[in-house]
């Protein structure tokens, strides 16, 4: 559980780091549409 924890934080960091930076150069819809895809590859289990 703690090891599943630390793995969401990294990524959650991680997207957020690349967001930030995307943002600046790219629409909303391209960013929210990248964001989303990004999400759902997530291995949640």
């Amino acid at each position: 559980m703690l090891v599943q924890l630390e793995k969401a934080a990294s990524m959650t960091a991680f997207i957020f780091n690349s967001y930030t930076q995307l943002v600046q150069q790219a629409p909303s819809h391209v960013l929210h549409h990248w964001f989303v895809v990004f999400i759902k590859k997530i291995d949640w289990n």
